[in-house]
């Protein structure tokens, strides 16, 4: 069963719809949980985060996105993964909105296809064959949320991502990946890594600063320099990417959101998200989900 969900801020602008996999698709290796579009208005940077793994393609270059603590500045015909329960930001620093297209999906093959396709790191620039075959592919998917909810409908879903992961398998000559294999590892890198495993508390920026052993003045300017956005900033909106997440995905009340993200009371954590995203956690919840 497919359920479309469309929301609209001053940011951006996601259409989107979510399957309930049938008991067949549940007893095999991948299902497919969303899929849709996903408009990113200029001058403006958002956090991505969803409870299944999620394959996201660009139609233009330019704009950075920010994974596992490195910065891609994207070519052309772009396409990347999210693994599940991880985070990647997109920073549109542009004249014009980025139209992206996504696909979630999981299951006990998915982890193995993602890494088979090479898809686990970085992200991969495609020739204009290969990426015109893939979103054809995505348009597929798309297309089955007008048609009746049909076993035929949910093979087709099935078919065409299986194939995206056929065609990235095969066409390695038609892809420039890249990987973070040529980091080095240092004490921003460590910071970041210590913010993603700990932002859901109530940790600060002198937390993370003490934690590097890096003054905070200095970490603050170094963080805000290469991540384009004051680390404080960062990590409120991790907090209100998850928050996002478990009011459409759970029926939690605000109350235990609002502990799960380090927030003190249901007060704080309602003007925050607020702030975030135009709207209370409650009718934001009432909206969307």
């Amino acid at each position: 069963m497919a359920k479309d969900i469309t929301i609209i801020t001053e940011y951006e602008r996601s259409e989107r719809f979510r399957t309930t996999p049938s008991s067949f698709a549940q007893a095999g290796g991948l299902t497919i949980t969303q899929a849709g579009r996903y408009l990113l208005n200029p001058d403006t940077r958002r956090i991505f985060s969803a409870n299944s793994t999620t394959f996201w393609v660009a139609t233009r270059q330019d704009g950075m996105i920010i994974k596992n603590g490195q910065n891609y500045v994207l070519g052309k015909n772009n396409v990347w993964c999210v693994p599940s329960h991880s985070t990647l930001e997109y920073i549109n620093n542009t004249d014009d909105p980025l139209e992206t297209f996504f696909i979630g999906f999981n299951g006990a093959q998915a982890d193995l296809l993602v890494r088979q396709s090479g898809m686990h790191e970085g992200y991969s620039e495609l020739s204009n064959e290969l990426f015109d075959c893939l979103l054809h592919c995505y348009t597929t998917i798309l297309n089955t949320k007008h048609e009746p909810d049909t076993f035929s409908s949910e093979l087709r879903r099935m078919e065409m991502l299986y194939k995206m992961f056929g065609l990235l398998c095969q066409c390695s000559d038609s892809r420039t990946d890249h990987t973070e294999h040529k980091r080095h590892t240092g004490w921003m890198e460590e910071a970041m890594d210590y913010i993603h495993a700990h932002y859901h508390k109530s940790i600060t920026v002198n937390h993370v600063a003490e934690h590097v052993g890096i003054h905070r003045t200095h970490f603050s300017k170094q963080f805000h320099q290469m991540y384009k956005v004051p680390p404080a900033e960062y990590i409120r909106s991790l907090k209100m990417e998850k928050a996002r997440r478990l009011l459409l995905e759970t029926s939690d009340s605000l109350a235990e959101i609002a502990y799960a993200i380090g927030y003190p009371d249901v007060f704080s954590f309602s003007k925050a998200f607020k702030k975030y995203s135009s709207f209370t956690p409650k009718r934001y919840r009432m909206q969307f989900s």
